[in-house]
């Protein structure tokens, strides 16, 4: 496990433009045009809800952002083609397959949900996205003590809101995880979600990959206290697409509780950019 946390960027949308031209490069095996880069911007742009540049040549434009993505040597441009200048995005598998902002953003703001009765004072809830690819999910809020009788030996994934930014793990034992949280990080809200069915069937190694594509995603947009990514050895497909499942789900559950005003205090420590109108642009308005 590296203690790495390479590839990280004060700006939303240099984050996530360099992870959609990596993803072109890594993953979709092509290299993008320069033409290509620069439609990419405004994509990038409307996926964080962020108003998109004018017109080719206008200031401020798609051009002059990726001109000066190219001076800061984090792209490179040969000929008429366009790619990322570190090597590190061909391993990094944890950014390649997180979540896109756009889709979280989205099933965020319209899920299925019902409320249960507070059990130890934890606010619980049943979350479906209307996604049917995602499973349904179980979300517990509040502090943790409150979660940790309540979550005991569930698997599941955990937000913790402290002053060093948002922490994120993975567990099957949160009511010993959490104590050991709460003495060192003293979080002032929690969250612990994990699946409706029989959540002892998600595999050790989904939920490895769950916790690796949460932690890359959100450090996106936001403030996160890891030291590290999570496990460094991507899992086989099969489990790998179970953990980008759960983390899609599990990233728009966290967005959903942020953007209500009545669930303990979740509030997502969005990075501090001054891109006009962030981050309350990138929080949806939920329905219902």
């Amino acid at each position: 496990m590296t203690k790495s946390t390479a590839l990280q960027y004060s700006s939303p949308v240099d984050a996530v433009f360099l992870r959609r031209l990596a993803w072109e490069e890594h993953v979709a095996k092509r290299t993008p045009k320069v033409g290509d880069a620069l439609r990419y911007v405004n994509d990038v742009r409307n996926e964080l809800g962020l108003a998109p540049f004018g017109p080719r040549g206008t200031s401020g434009g798609g051009d002059a952002f990726v001109q000066d993505l190219r001076k800061r040597n984090l792209i490179q441009q040969e000929r008429a083609t366009a790619s990322v200048t570190d090597k590190k995005w061909e391993l990094e598998w944890r950014l390649l397959r997180a979540p896109t902002h756009g889709m979280v953003r989205s099933l965020a703001a319209d899920p299925v949900w019902q409320a249960n009765a507070k059990e130890d004072g934890c606010q619980r809830f049943r979350f479906r996205v209307r996604d049917p690819a995602v499973p349904e999910l179980e979300v517990f809020a509040g502090t943790v003590p409150e979660l940790r009788a309540t979550c005991a030996r569930a698997r599941g994934v955990y937000f913790l809101g402290t002053a060093g930014g948002m922490y994120l793990g993975k567990t099957d034992e949160f009511e010993t995880r959490g104590f050991a949280h709460a003495l060192k990080k003293s979080p002032t809200w929690a969250v612990f979600i994990r699946l409706v069915e029989d959540h002892q069937f998600l595999t050790l190694d989904s939920l490895n990959a769950t916790e690796g594509l949460l932690i890359s995603f959100w450090m996106e947009v936001a403030a996160v206290g890891n030291g590290n990514r999570g496990s460094d050895q991507m899992p086989a497909f099969a489990y790998l697409q179970q953990g980008v499942l759960f983390a899609l789900g599990a990233a728009a559950a966290l967005l959903w509780l942020h953007a209500r005003d009545d669930v303990a205090g979740v509030r997502i420590p969005f990075k501090r950019w001054r891109g006009r109108n962030w981050p309350d642009c990138y929080v949806p308005r939920v329905m219902g």
